[in-house]
């Protein structure tokens, strides 16, 4: 179905295609303060975002999950209280992450996290005609919600919630997940696994 994502300096509309079980625990955006993306309530004064900040609705007790981007291929995922409009980045630890090293001809960069409430929140950048991105992992596939970069629309921010544990060094073979970028025209533009180290091109 169609939603409207909103942004701190505008609106968006965006397809909202999360997994039916993990969207079911996902509140509905608040009508909360907007703020200047370049406040100096800004957590991390040496990265900035860059564009508009996504809301993406989800809610964890009083606190919503929101996105940025420094540049066109690094993504900030920080906490904004839902009422004092107060924001936190990520804390150190929350999950695994790639971007430095060499990647696909669309996935950019991707981070794990994980919410207060024990749920996994996949979040990364692809270029392209993007028209879909999606996590495979243990025989299931979570479609994730997109938004265009304000200030590229070829630069595409994703996001997919579902259950699990973040990649570690220790992870099983078996269970690395897969994230799968699809065109508007269907066919598929980049598949790759995630590591703990480098993303292992796939397809």
């Amino acid at each position: 179905m169609r939603r409207t994502v909103r942004l701190w300096g505008g609106t968006v509309a965006v397809t909202l295609v999360l997994a039916a079980g993990c969207a079911q625990g996902t509140s509905a955006p608040p009508r909360g303060p907007r703020h200047d993306a370049t406040s100096s309530a800004w957590p991390n004064a040496s990265a900035r975002p860059a564009g508009d900040i996504i809301e993406t609705g989800l809610v964890v007790g009083r606190e919503e999950l929101v996105l940025a981007l420094t540049g066109s291929t690094s993504v900030l995922t920080v906490w904004r209280d839902t009422k004092t409009a107060a924001i936190r980045q990520q804390p150190d630890g929350g999950g695994a992450s790639w971007g430095p090293c060499k990647l696909g001809p669309s996935l950019q960069h991707i981070v794990q996290i994980v919410a207060k409430d024990g749920r996994l929140v996949d979040v990364g950048v692809a270029k392209g005609n993007v028209g879909g991105v999606s996590v495979e992992h243990g025989g299931t596939q979570t479609d994730a919600s997109i938004a265009g970069w304000s200030m590229d629309r070829s630069v595409v921010l994703f996001w997919a919630i579902r259950d699990g544990s973040p990649v570690t060094a220790t992870t099983a073979e078996a269970d690395l997940p897969a994230y799968v970028v699809k065109g508007k025209d269907g066919k598929q533009l980049d598949r790759q696994v995630f590591t703990a180290v480098c993303p292992r091109q796939d397809g």
